[in-house]
């Protein structure tokens, strides 16, 4: 089988995006900004991160969580 595959650039690009994005969340996690008993699942550890990315992720987060119950208590 030749399903071995070698990273491109834009690869390795994506694949970074995504590690310090899970990064990120797992700091504001961290630093008690909601609770997530699964992202020590996908990252062993997270250096601390500005505030001010932590409070982006958390108002991220928190629109969601509104948006998904206005969603729920309409359906």
């Amino acid at each position: 089988m030749d399903s071995i595959k070698s990273w491109t650039a834009e690869d390795e690009a994506i694949i970074a995006t995504n590690i310090d994005a899970t990064e990120c969340k797992r700091c504001a996690v961290e630093l008690g900004y909601w609770k997530d008993d699964y992202i020590s699942y996908f990252i062993r550890h997270a250096d601390r991160k500005a505030p001010e990315i932590n409070r982006g992720y958390y108002a991220r987060v928190r629109a969601m969580e509104i948006f998904i119950h206005q969603f729920l208590e309409v359906s």
